[in-house]
């Protein structure tokens, strides 16, 4: 109930999310219904009428044979004919007779429980009950759309209710979403310079639509999965836009006078906007990537080789300090400010010699590399974690300090063997 939630109060734990939409939206501070019970109290918000209007009192049992009027306009039957798909997932509690259930209420879809979720014979430690009324209820079902689809016999199986609801719930959501659209226009010209060398130029523009965006936080999952996040597993909707646009030029020369190579540069822009509204910088938008990969042959089968890699300042999703420090352990990114914000650029070089010998029925390599030999960090946003004493223990007041945790910037040599037979 609003009792469990911070922004009303709440003492003992934190519910940031909630608190964010209370605090960036409106609060409701007063709220009535027709009567202070499940039934009675369902029918009046479904069909906006005092419940005894439209056929419900109290709370109904397992053994009433009544429930809410058929003959009475939803609020699901009033948008079913505007062109809405509706579904409703928890306990119904407004009939489980068959003219009474959700959908025969305007609903295309239900999943939960028909009656309250104490109403079994079973007692709240779990055991089986025997001699009072509720030892006479009938035993419990979980339900999908109009028949019972799996029982409900012990507090376990009451326990994944919140869970198997939610999916529920989230699965309907997003099966309505449209398929993302994307438009690619490539344009290039390629140039065979030598027999051995060529160099091309490509143009692109990338056109998205009906790009899935988060219910949750109105972020488009394109700004999403940059790490190893987990992804997708939420409502989303297929309003999102998005746009890549950019050109590249290419130069490669195959093995000729013992040195080959590729070497490549792309200038490019990443936007996609949120559910709606203007495009925006996506965490992918480094403007600027550069790569050369090449080496050269000497005698005596050795070989030099070198890897470089370059790629912009490119924006990150900062921390949101004050609700991260609210749900801590859990930390809170401010996807408002994408975009305003950059990592430094990327940077990194590796060196690599090789030696190989050839024998009559096999080949024998030996390779020592040397990864990041110009010593560069690899840029990473801001990491935080609670402040503490030199024992371990935490600093009150509680406060979030940046940790340093980046070790990248040093060189890592390794050496290998290769045989091939």
């Amino acid at each position: 109930g609003y009792g469990d939630l911070g922004c009303y109060g709440a003492k003992g734990f934190e519910t940031p999310n909630i608190d964010a939409m209370a605090k960036d939206g409106i609060k409701f501070t007063d709220f009535y219904v027709s009567q202070a019970i499940c039934s009675a109290s369902r029918a009046s918000l479904m069909t906006g009428s005092y419940a005894e209007r439209v056929g419900v009192q109290g709370a109904i049992s397992p053994w009433n044979v009544n429930g809410l009027d058929p003959r009475i306009d939803t609020i699901a039957k009033l948008l079913k004919r505007h062109g809405y798909r509706n579904a409703i997932f928890g306990k119904w509690h407004l009939g489980h007779r068959q003219e009474f259930l959700p959908l025969q209420n305007g609903f295309d879809e239900y999943s939960g429980l028909i009656c309250s979720n104490d109403m079994w014979p079973v007692d709240y430690d779990g055991n089986p009950l025997s001699g009072t009324k509720k030892s006479y209820y009938p035993p419990m079902s979980f339900w999908e759309n109009n028949e019972p689809s799996e029982a409900i016999s012990t507090l376990k199986d009451q326990g994944q209710l919140t869970k198997k609801i939610t999916k529920k719930a989230v699965n309907f959501i997003n099966k309505n979403n449209r398929y993302t659209q994307s438009d690619h226009y490539v344009f290039g010209v390629e140039y065979n310079w030598t027999p051995t060398a060529r160099i091309t130029v490509e143009g692109f523009i990338k056109d998205y639509s009906q790009y899935p965006v988060s219910v949750l936080d109105q972020v488009s999952l394109a700004n999403k999965g940059g790490g190893f996040e987990v992804l997708g597993n939420e409502p989303v909707v297929d309003t999102g836009k998005g746009k890549s646009s950019g050109i590249e030029v290419l130069f490669q020369q195959k093995l000729t006078k013992n040195f080959y190579g590729v070497l490549a540069y792309t200038h490019f822009f990443s936007e996609f906007s949120r559910a709606n509204g203007p495009l925006l910088p996506t965490v992918w938008d480094s403007r600027n990537l550069f790569s050369f990969t090449g080496g050269y042959k000497l005698k005596r089968n050795w070989e030099v080789s070198l890897r470089y890699r370059y790629a912009g300042e490119t924006p990150y999703v900062p921390i949101d300090v004050a609700s991260s420090l609210a749900a801590y352990p859990r930390i809170v990114l401010n996807y408002n400010r994408l975009g305003d914000v950059t990592l430094d650029v990327f940077s990194q070089g590796d060196i690599r010699i090789d030696k190989k010998w050839n024998f009559k029925r096999l080949s024998f390599n030996f390779y020592l590399e040397v990864q990041n030999f110009l010593s560069k960090a690899v840029p990473r946003p801001l990491e935080y974690g609670i402040a503490r004493n030199e024992d371990g223990t935490e600093i009150n007041p509680r406060s979030l300090v940046q940790i340093d945790t980046d070790r990248t910037e040093t060189p890592l040599p390794s050496f290998g063997f290769v045989f091939d037979f």
